[in-house]
């Protein structure tokens, strides 16, 4: 192959994988907070190890957490050694389908595109806007 095709070939390839890129590999998410009140560390830690409310331990492995799952990441792990901005981490837990649809996290606060097992759920967020603030408090908190 003459090096002037291959040239055009690889910057056909990089343009056409620029192009391609979405949001899902951009570090977006959700930069303005749900309320203007700050986070509650010690609040979103309980909610996180609660299993009748965010209950993050259903499938992440947390500090302390009694009977954590391992269907997800381990959180503690996650947050200590990725650098991942305060926007994605909110993104993630109001809505991680926006950018990974195929996940089976369920969305925590948008109901946009959430499918419930209860009928009674339908409609209403895991958490409150206060809530989500508090459990991204918390994780926050494992970096130190």
């Amino acid at each position: 192959m003459k090096p002037f095709r291959f040239l055009a070939l690889v910057l056909a390839v990089l343009l056409l994988g620029i192009g391609g890129m979405t949001g899902a590999q951009a570090e977006e998410g959700i930069a303005q907070p749900l309320t203007d009140k700050p986070g509650d560390p010690a609040n979103g830690k309980a909610l996180a190890m609660a299993r009748s409310k965010g209950n993050c331990i259903a499938c992440h492995w947390l500090p302390e957490a009694t009977f954590p799952g391992n269907a997800g990441p381990n959180l503690y792990e996650a947050i200590r050694h990725n650098e991942r901005s305060t926007a994605w981490i909110r993104q993630k837990i109001v809505n991680p389908k926006v950018d990974n649809p195929d996940t089976l996290m369920f969305t925590f606060y948008d109901s946009t595109g959430k499918q419930n097992l209860l009928k009674a759920w339908e409609g209403k967020p895991v958490l409150e806007a206060q809530e989500v603030e508090d459990v991204i408090a918390y994780l926050l908190s494992l970096r130190n």
